[in-house]
């Protein structure tokens, strides 16, 4: 199955720490993902939408509070980030590029929200993002410790250097369990932390993502995990 798309923009969350430039074509195909969809599930397929500070998705069912003096990122600004991480990630392996490009029609970004402002001067700009991909054609694909098993098999295909927790373990998040995944890597002397939570659900691996690298940035990303709220 292809799992690239969540891998290509967590690597470009970590590029993003340290660049002011990032790039893309479109990933989301909001049509197809509905089609896909649409024999599956009565409600519709959509991005979500953001007012007063949190973000509301009604197709998945959850909102996300966050910090009011944090910088979402709209959608053009996701399609430009995404095109950096897509060259770190596939380098000159044209047969990575393929598996990237095949998952493009199957994946969404659906909200990503960076610490400072994106160019901003700091060693690492932490982050929060959440992304779902269809898996109705996975059947293998049961829960989410499944689905975190494949980013891990493909983030070690990467040319970042990622190491793992041995053990992938579950954690709710409003009373709803999720299952986890730590992964570490390193840019320069900078140690990078990103957390992988995913659930299976209408068909779609709902992912959250966050990335950090110091012990402050940790803990303004677990205050917006804890406020996570699922419905």
């Amino acid at each position: 199955m292809n799992h690239s798309k969540i891998i290509l923009i967590a690597l470009c969350l970590l590029v993003i720490g340290f660049s002011t430039n990032c790039g893309t074509k479109a990933s989301k195909n909001l049509t197809t993902i509905q089609e896909n969809t649409k024999e599956e599930n009565t409600s519709v397929f959509d991005f979500g939408n953001i007012e007063n500070h949190t973000y509301t998705n009604d197709f998945f069912g959850f909102k996300i509070p966050y910090h009011t003096d944090w910088n979402v990122q709209d959608q053009e600004q996701m399609k430009h980030m995404v095109k950096m991480g897509h060259e770190i990630v596939a380098g000159d392996d044209e047969s990575f590029k393929s598996l990237i490009k095949a998952s493009e029609v199957n994946s969404a970004y659906l909200f990503t929200v960076f610490e400072h402002e994106v160019g901003t001067p700091v060693d690492f700009n932490s982050s929060f993002m959440a992304m779902a991909e269809n898996v109705s054609y996975a059947p293998g694909i049961k829960r989410g410790e499944d689905y975190l098993l494949n980013v891990k098999r493909i983030l070690k295909m990467s040319q970042l250097d990622y190491t793992f927790d041995e053990e992938i373990y579950e954690e709710k998040l409003d009373d709803v369990v999720f299952d986890v995944m730590k992964a570490y890597t390193k840019a320069g002397d900078i140690e990078i932390t990103q957390i992988y939570y995913s659930i299976i659900k209408k068909g779609f691996s709902l992912c959250f993502i966050t990335s950090y690298n110091t012990k402050e940035q940790k803990t303004k990303l677990e205050s917006m995990i804890a406020d996570v709220q699922m419905h």
